[in-house]
């Protein structure tokens, strides 16, 4: 008799990883996306199915669909934060067999940092403003040319065309250009680099007493009026024309200046400048006016516009119909006023410099100038209240200079040769004749008033050694 013996068969075969061992995604692609799909061979042998899991080792923001094997990562990728994820995938039959593949997933950088605003040029013989960006711009969308306001001599210029071309965006200008300052902003949303991240807006302002270049700026953002160590805004100077370049939102806060060289006396600028808030020009008006309106912030309904008025009126300037302090520059200015402008804020920087440089001591210097300030905002409010202007003659000097001092009538903050010195300099500004003049006379006032140069020597067992540039 034949006996047939039917020998049954075992699950005895694990099953093979068949998907890939590496995968790429895409940085900032999404959080809680699948990123891989295991898959595995099962055929050699009996099989009542897969199942996948990940070992304990496994990167924790990975998890996995047992029965799918799809693969999910709660994080949203970042590159710059991680650039790989790691897991080890094991696929397990019913049986208990089973097999093991590492798996690495690696995230692709992508640029997303946007394109910033490096210069400002401008060419007289193209009639041309150019915008130079650390990186080439997108030519899909041109931004339309209201998104720029471009303002010299006290006139706003009108782009007519604009071209991208490169790093660069070229606005053609229709009036008179000149090589003087510029102030420019740019409020659109249009201008991308070519991996569609946008450029921030910007705004182009002028710092003067003469141009000012090399400037430190403070964002004043505690309102004390004080430039204090953390309000610094690293990395913003100002050029040979006194520009500035700030990109994205700077009207949180009134501006304030520090240092930097007079490029029309070739003196250190001692003073502290400031402007209000959305001011395009930090110069002595714009101190001026900043002052008037701290002076009276207690007061709910005064404006900025009223210590403006103040301003203009107690100080006899004379503007184009329409235009305020916010966007005027003295020394851009081209009109028949311009001398007489010019003056007057040439009589009040050469003050505010003799008795900043007459200071002991740069804490000192920053107490002179806020008492100068006050006074001068008593005198000048008090003017404007009677419908008269100020002349800077020499009991008025004198009066601004002089600090109070209970018991005695109030005591002088520069001696008295320095005073003598500084109402004859305030005295021929008053009648200069040309702009040439008012720059020779607060040179001449400020150059002799200045702090003594340092000394330069080198200490004993200290080598310098040059520097590239």
């Amino acid at each position: 008799q034949t006996i047939s013996l039917d020998i049954a068969d075992l699950d005895e075969a694990a099953p093979v990883i068949t998907s890939s061992s590496t995968v790429s995604i895409v940085e900032n692609s999404g959080a809680d996306q699948v990123i891989y799909s295991a898959s595995a061979d099962d055929s050699t042998d009996l099989s009542a199915g897969v199942t996948f899991s990940l070992t304990a080792g496994s990167d924790t923001a990975l998890s996995i669909d047992g029965s799918t094997g799809e693969v999910r990562l709660s994080d949203n990728p970042d590159y710059e934060l991680q650039d790989s994820y790691a897991f080890t995938l094991v696929a397990t039959d019913g049986a208990g067999n089973g097999d093991e593949q590492g798996v690495v997933v690696t995230v692709q950088d992508v640029d997303e940092i946007p394109p910033s605003i490096n210069a400002v040029e401008s060419s007289v013989q193209d009639q041309m403003v150019t915008l130079r960006y650390s990186e080439n711009l997108s030519v899909a969308d041109l931004p339309d040319t209201s998104s720029f306001t471009i303002r010299q001599d006290g006139l706003e210029l009108q782009v007519s065309s604009i071209t991208i071309v490169d790093n660069t965006v070229q606005l053609a200008i229709s009036a008179p250009l000149s090589a003087g300052a510029l102030q420019v902003s740019y409020a659109g949303l249009e201008l991308q680099d070519e991996a569609g991240n946008s450029a921030a807006s910007f705004s182009q302002i002028v710092v003067s007493d003469g141009y000012i270049r090399g400037v430190e700026v403070y964002l004043d953002a505690d309102g004390d009026g004080q430039a204090d160590a953390d309000e610094l805004l690293v990395g913003v100077t100002s050029n040979s024309n006194g520009e500035v370049i700030f990109e994205g939102d700077i009207g949180s806060a009134d501006l304030i200046i520090k240092g930097g060289v007079n490029t029309d006396t070739g003196a250190v600028n001692e003073l502290s400048l400031s402007a209000p808030t959305g001011y395009s020009v930090i110069n002595p008006l714009s101190t001026l006016v900043a002052q008037v309106a701290k002076a009276n912030e207690s007061d709910e309904d005064f404006s900025l516009d009223q210590a403006e008025q103040i301003v203009i009126a107690s100080l006899g300037l004379e503007l184009a119909e329409g235009q305020g302090l916010g966007k005027y520059d003295p020394l851009s200015d081209v009109s028949e006023s311009s001398l007489n402008n010019r003056i007057a804020t040439a009589q009040i920087a050469t003050i505010l410099s003799v008795v900043v440089a007459a200071a002991t001591d740069a804490e000192t210097a920053v107490s002179a100038q806020a008492l100068v300030l006050g006074n001068l905002v008593t005198i000048i409010t008090d003017s404007a209240a009677t419908n008269d202007s100020v002349v800077f003659d020499a009991s008025t000097v004198a009066a601004i200079l002089t600090s109070p001092d209970s018991g005695t009538g109030g005591t002088s903050l520069v001696s008295s040769s320095s005073l003598v010195e500084l109402q004859s300099a305030v005295a021929q500004l008053e009648v200069a004749t040309t702009i040439d003049e008012v720059v020779a006379t607060q040179a001449a006032a400020t150059d002799s008033t200045s702090t003594s140069a340092p000394v330069i020597g080198l200490s004993e067992g200290i080598h310098h050694q040059p520097r590239s540039t």
